[in-house]
């Protein structure tokens, strides 16, 4: 639906244009137009009509539905290119020739970083040929200089032509600039950083501070004279109500995050001072107050563009009461066009929808990036260092070319929602006092598959000692934090780092729970401190962790529920599971289970009910399969023994596993399968058995499962499950996986785990069960086999740790026959 401007505000509009044109003295009245309506009318105060989209079309807002949003805008946006004009729809006269293919790029760009589209790469076919235009334009206005800098910065190239560029943008963004830190739409080229105290608006001076941002991440030196008048400008026009209007007069949406995402950019080169103690920003501090009590994510697109920069800029996930991004997106898909897949109207006066379209792209594409480090915040001093967290994900982003946003979490909020990133940090110095409710918080985070990462603000000891004692409570007293030998791969896993940087690491023998720096390494996060000793290695040290904690892949978490969604129909079956306990048993992850009984709960339609139960006390009338898992030698005595025996003789399945790979574990089950069945050998189970063959009731047909690179390492062309088992009168009565599955099932995606991915170490744990536990009665039901994308479980979008789609019918699931990632 068009947006319709209340007669009031066009009446405004009308009646300023001939003084801009007059006073510019140009040919561009009509991208003036655009410009001047989207900042000071309908878009400043975000007027438009349309359909209201439901609280519970939002809440159910998936990545899969974005991600298609986001398909159907760049068709669009392809098919409206123009050989040799591209996005232009104006003259080459006009000051603003280039302005609309530099954002149209700008959002395809970002786009092609975020989705691995490879039409949009810079040397593609319909990429490459617009940035050589592109990168021939002398920007002539402020809102072409910063769009173009934008869209050229995304891929840093490096060449002759390429700088130049970036020299001319850079040159108008710092020359143009007015002496009081303001812009206005064009500069004459003459006279630079004239004082022209009427001649500005804060819709060019926020793009002015942005072009200034991007000219930095393409190399170029911005002096320190930049920002401060910058800071000048946005400081000394912000409302008595904390807001931002336009140019004068009462505040505005628009405006508001022009002045926030400003005066964001602004601290982190002005105010980028290491303290102990927070400094909070009384300006950007009133106007997110004001902004969270007037926020309304409607179909203004420029505004949202806008509402996205503010959001990533603070780390809020809300604004007031309101998740910004998911409301934003929310709107921005129901207003798309179903038949082109692109926005019309949106920003008033646009020449071509390409510019609605492009804002909209924008908004979708940065913020769906992912979360990699959630900042906790906690009653005390967590943000001495307000620019830590967003300046790692910045660095790791731009030397990875992999776009990453930051989160700030409440320690009072669900630990649930923290597992939107899979690395929480902490930092602070003294104790922070976390109340057993904090710890149990913690708790539910790390037990979850989350990390956390710490560090000591200062090197204050008070602070290493205080966390040491939270994350052994954290473990329930089972492990403790200790100094990490050179060999860890925290060392390595991505920068070889000198081991005398002193990390501290807390393992459960599988992986790091807990990562803490006891030496400063938030100051150079702070400072944003590149020097080639300690302020590289900070953020090579995060980088690391990032790294040891997704298991080098790429994170695509984003608005993924790591909640297993409900099971549609009744059970078809129960699997009665004893989890063995005995001397030297250990299953480090505490959710495998519960995950695991989840997967078979949707997937298989199968109820797994598991009980700990002593290895000398297994009746197979009770439970008829049983799992073992450890990580270390073991003994089992005789006894125990012979009681083992008539458990697999009354028709008991035993299930080992080595956590982690261990080669310790594996010996010790070869020892004892030999003890138990003298005589007798482990012989591999190879692909068709028939526990693989989805003949029993809900179980799943493997044709491939996939293993993690450390696995491959020794066992390169491993592409069958991997068990080994004693066969007693034609069934398995013990089954012996050498390949973790513990860090499988609880969907850890850690580096240096020996064994399975995550969804085929579901489908093999599952199959198995129901083999040894399961109905005996075959299916009868023929069906075709479920083709998964690569990296991707059951009916879910990704590979992350979402899961499968509940299964509608009621009836027993039917094998399929699936290439497991």
């Amino acid at each position: 639906m068009r947006q319709l401007l209340p007669t009031h505000d066009r009446d405004k509009c009308a009646a300023y244009l001939p003084v801009v044109a007059d006073k510019m003295g140009r040919r561009s009245v009509i991208f003036a137009t655009l410009a001047l309506m989207l900042s000071l009318c309908g878009l400043a105060r975000g007027q438009v009509s349309a359909t209201k989209v439901s609280a519970a079309e939002i809440a159910a807002l998936s990545r899969r539905q974005i991600l298609h949003s986001i398909s159907r805008g760049v068709n669009y946006l392809l098919k409206h290119e123009k050989p040799g004009r591209f996005w232009e729809t104006g003259s080459p006269s006009d000051d603003y020739w280039g302005g609309q293919t530099s954002l149209a790029l700008y959002a395809l760009l970002e786009v092609g970083q975020t989705t691995g589209d490879a039409r949009l790469e810079p040397d593609s076919p319909k990429i490459a040929p617009a940035l050589r235009f592109l990168k021939a334009i002398t920007p002539k206005a402020t809102y072409v200089a910063s769009l173009e800098l934008s869209a050229l910065t995304v891929y840093p190239s490096g060449g002759p032509l390429y700088r130049l560029a970036v020299r001319r943008c850079t040159q108008y963004i710092l020359q143009a600039q007015h002496a009081d830190g303001a812009y206005h739409y064009t500069w004459d080229g003459r006279k630079p950083n004239e004082n022209l105290p009427n001649d500005w608006d804060n819709s060019n001076s926020q793009y002015g501070v942005l072009g200034a941002w991007a000219a930095i991440q393409a190399g170029m030196e911005v002096p320190g004279i930049f920002w401060l008048r910058a800071e000048k400008h946005w400081r000394s026009c912000q409302s008595p109500d904390g807001g931002w209007s336009y140019h004068g007069g009462g505040s505005t949406r628009a405006m508001t995050a022009a002045g926030l995402a400003s005066l964001f950019l602004v601290d982190q080169y002005v105010h980028s001072g290491v303290h102990l103690h927070p400094k909070p920003d009384m300006d950007i501090a009133h106007g997110i107050a004001w902004m969270g009590a007037h926020l309304k994510t409607d179909r203004n697109l420029y505004y949202l563009y806008g509402l996205e920069r503010v959001g990533l800029a603070s780390g809020l996930k809300r604004i007031g009461k309101t998740d910004w991004y998911r409301q934003g997106a929310g709107e921005i898909i129901d207003a798309q066009d179903p038949v082109s897949g692109g926005w019309s109207g949106y920003v008033l006066g646009a020449p071509s929808e390409a510019v609605p379209t492009s804002y909209a792209l924008l908004f979708l594409t940065r913020g769906l990036n992912p979360v990699v480090f959630n900042k906790l915040q906690y009653d005390g001093p967590w943000d001495a260092r307000p620019r830590d967290d967003a300046n790692i994900s910045q660095w790791i982003s731009n030397v990875f070319e992999q776009p990453l946003n930051w989160r700030i979490v409440n320690i009072g909020s669900d630990p649930r929602h923290w597992l939107a990133a899979p690395i929480l940090l902490i930092t602070g110095h003294g104790d922070p006092h976390f109340s057993a409710g904090d710890v149990a918080k913690l708790k539910t985070f790390v037990n979850d598959g989350g990390t956390i990462f710490s560090n000591a603000d200062g090197g204050d000891a008070v602070f290493t000692r205080a966390i040491a004692r939270v994350a052994q409570r954290v473990s329930a007293g089972r492990y403790s934090l200790k100094r990490l030998p050179p060999e860890n791969p925290i060392y390595s896993v991505q920068f070889h780092l000198p081991s005398n940087i002193g990390l501290m690491g807390m393992s459960n023998g599988l992986r790091l729970l807990w990562v803490h720096s006891p030496t400063d390494l938030g100051a150079a996060w702070q400072s944003n401190d590149l020097s080639a000793h300690h302020g590289l290695y900070a953020f090579k040290t995060a980088a690391n962790v990032y790294f040891y904690a997704t298991g080098k892949r790429r994170v695509t978490r984003k608005l993924h529920p790591l909640a297993m969604p409900t099971a549609v129909g009744p059970p078809v079956q129960t699997i009665r599971l004893a989890l063995v306990r005995y001397k030297g048993g250990d299953n480090p992850e505490p959710m495998s289970w519960p995950f695991e009984r989840d997967f078979m709960r949707v997937r298989c339609q199968a109820h797994l009910v598991a009980s700990p139960v002593e290895l000398g006390s297994l009746d197979a009338a009770q439970t008829p399969v049983a799992f073992m898992a450890g990580k270390d030698d073991f003994e089992i005595h005789w006894q125990v023994e012979e009681h083992i025996r008539r458990y697999l003789r009354s028709g008991g399945t035993l299930f080992m596993a080595a956590v982690g790979g261990s080669a310790k574990f594996m010996r010790a089950a070869r020892r004892f399968v030999g003890e138990t069945f003298p005589g007798a050998n482990l012989e591999p189970i190879s692909l068709p058995d028939k526990i693989f063959a989805g003949r029993t009731v809900g179980s799943i047909k493997l044709t491939k499962v996939h293993f993690r690179r450390r696995w491959l390492r020794t066992h390169p062309q491993a592409t069958a499950p991997d068990l080994w088992g004693i066969r007693r009168h034609g069934r398995w009565v013990v089954i012996v996986s050498p390949a973790d599955v513990i860090a499988g099932m609880t969907g850890l995606h850690t580096w240096n785990i020996n064994g399975y991915t995550s969804q085929s170490a579901r489908a093999v744990v599952a199959d198995v069960l129901l083999y040894a536990g399961g109905s005996k009665q075959a299916l009868k039901v023929s069906v075709k086999p479920t083709p998964i994308a690569p990296g991707q479980s059951p009916g879910s979008d990704s590979g992350t740790r979402s899961s499968p789609k509940p299964v509608s019918q009621s009836q027993p699931a039917a094998p399929r026959a699936i290439d497991l990632r």
